[in-house]
């Protein structure tokens, strides 16, 4: 990558991790599905305890043929665990149908995916042991693991949930009325896809962790799951963190080393590490090699060699806040986002919006990091070719707009990113065609599409 004409050197080094991951389709459904092992084992070596690690939700996509998406399942797997990642009805990366079958019912199709894959990873390795199966996620994943321990507990047996969402009427409005409805219309679309009301089902291991200065999943959401688990007589454990916001940081070593202590002792594994001698908080993780893929291949994907929509706002957002903050003078952050917004201009677009991934070297479409260039794809289908996310282009066009706030001499080149897109396109239930002939707004369920790895 360069600015202005002058290279950015990468600084990245090689992890200390190397995922050992394979990956398969599970279910009917075909659901995508990382299996991530510990380091040095051999087949046969189990019974081992399971660990389910989902985001599982809206705009979150986690199994890729990327470095970066397996490295903490795979410090977790060097616990003791066999990690699986599963990536169910309703995330990203599979076409609006995929995406719109958890329309009224956030919860449901979700857990049960994750259920689907669990047994599919299962029966394709007898190692794992399905009488000790734990779950942990952060945000939607929080809400999923909760979910699971409350719902189902003759599949899950503990439960780590960071940032959850308890009562669906207490988040983004936005965003709840895309998926559920408006709450005076459709009360009931929210009770279902709520905890409250399941809080006496809580027969295992639960613990929760907060940030207090959450903006995003405000912490009332913990205290009031807290309160009802109180209320009904439920032990539980809550984890509030002083200064962390949804995403914390600088705990984000510790914290792990936590969970995994609570998972070892709720799953009581039988040959786990000892608890007086807790597991070694893992390194910082810079992208290295690649993860073994079905039919043995091996890719380099180092983060220059692709990048995703949503990293666009990211940068965007980066260059404006590294201007305010007085590390670099205007002049600099202008031609950054200049040389930033003249690149986006010449990458491919549908209706201004972005497509799923793009090669950093050609600047082509691809199907998914280290995939195959779209370019040869000249049948519709419905994978990262040809779809279009409404949740990252809109943070997408939120870094647009924060560029053209705080430079607006650069409002004409932003305008012209920004009128092509038209967001309604996303909000209706009627049939919409898009420039490729795909039907968007139809609703029901959809069969799969074949992974791209």
């Amino acid at each position: 990558m360069t600015v202005g004409g002058d290279p950015i050197a990468s600084v990245a080094e090689t992890p200390k991790l190397t995922p050992r991951v394979e990956l398969f389709e599970a279910g009917a459904d075909r659901l995508r599905t990382g299996v991530v092992f510990p380091t040095g084992h051999r087949p046969g070596d189990g019974p081992l305890p399971v660990l389910m690690d989902p985001y599982g939700g809206p705009g979150g996509q986690r199994v890729l043929a990327a470095q970066s998406a397996f490295l903490v399942s795979q410090w977790f797997a060097d616990q003791g665990f066999v990690v699986v990642v599963a990536d169910g009805r309703g995330t990203p990366g599979r076409g609006p149908r995929w995406e719109r079958t958890v329309y009224g019912n956030r919860g449901d199709l979700p857990l049960e995916d994750q259920i689907v894959a669990l047994h599919a990873a299962a029966q394709r390795y007898p190692d794992l042991n399905l009488s000790r199966v734990g779950i942990r996620g952060w945000s939607f994943g929080g809400y999923l693991a909760t979910l699971a321990v409350l719902r189902r507990p003759d599949v899950f047996h503990a439960a780590v949930a960071g940032a959850p969402v308890t009562d669906q009427r207490l988040y983004d409005t936005h965003w709840q009325e895309r998926y559920l409805g408006h709450p005076d219309l459709f009360p009931q679309q929210y009770d279902r896809s709520s905890l409250l009301a399941d809080a006496p089902n809580l027969r295992r291991p639960l613990i929760r962790i907060h940030g207090l200065l959450d903006d995003n999943v405000h912490p009332a959401h913990t205290m009031r799951l807290s309160g009802a688990l109180l209320a009904a007589g439920r032990p539980h454990t809550v984890v509030p963190l002083s200064t962390a916001t949804h995403g914390p940081r600088e705990q984000i070593a510790n914290l792990l080393v936590l969970e995994a202590q609570f998972l070892n002792n709720a799953l009581a594994q039988p040959n786990g590490p000892d608890e007086a001698d807790p597991p070694v908080p893992p390194a910082d993780p810079p992208l290295g090699r690649a993860p073994v893929f079905p039919g043995g291949a091996h890719r380099e994907l180092g983060d220059q060699s692709h990048v995703g929509r949503s990293r666009r706002r990211v940068y965007l957002w980066a260059v404006v806040s590294a201007r305010d903050l007085g590390f670099i003078g205007r002049p600099e952050a202008r031609a950054r986002l200049t040389a930033t917004l003249t690149e986006v201009q010449s990458l491919k677009r549908s209706s201004g919006f972005l497509y799923q991934w793009y090669d950093t070297t050609t600047g082509h479409v691809i199907r998914n990091p280290g995939d195959i260039d779209c370019a040869g794809e000249t049948t519709p289908a419905f994978d990262n070719c040809f779809f279009i996310s409404n949740v990252d282009n809109g943070w997408y066009a939120s870094g647009l707009i924060v560029t053209r706030q705080a430079m607006p001499e650069l409002g004409r080149l932003v305008d012209g990113l920004l009128s092509p897109m038209r967001f309604g396109l996303f909000y209706d239930n009627r049939p919409q065609r898009w420039n490729e002939g795909l039907e968007l707004g139809a609703t029901g369920s959809w069969p799969g599409s074949r992974i791209g790895l």
